[in-house]
């Protein structure tokens, strides 16, 4: 049943790295957008259509950026229990090679010749 699904925790542990990225760049683009930019453009129907779609571009990233976020919080959760079934299924069958005879310990990996 392992064989149908495997999850690669450094590609996970990497995206959670671009997102968290994502999110810095985006938060960084929103602060770079505030101010009166738009008004020193030219005339004040142009400085409108600025201010109009700074506004608009705010909310955007602004919302990508909670996406990156929340979609990186949940990537961590997935690693985080994804390495605790590791180690407890490393645990128990380690505790499970303490009963493996002596003789067959080498041949199955488990028990004192396995380790």
């Amino acid at each position: 049943m392992g064989g149908f699904f495997q999850a690669d925790l450094a590609v996970l542990e990497g995206a959670v790295t671009q997102l968290r990225a994502s999110e810095d760049v985006l938060r960084q683009s929103q602060r770079a957008l505030t101010g009166d930019a738009g008004r020193q453009l030219g005339p004040a129907v142009l400085g409108k259509a600025a201010d109009e779609f700074q506004k608009a571009w705010q909310f955007g990233t602004g919302r990508i950026a909670e996406s990156a976020a929340l979609t990186a919080q949940g990537l961590e959760g997935c690693v985080r229990v994804y390495r605790e079934i590791e180690d407890e299924l490393r645990d128990g069958l380690n505790a499970l090679g303490e009963y493996v005879p002596a003789d067959t310990a080498a041949d199955t990996g488990l028990g004192e010749g396995g380790r």
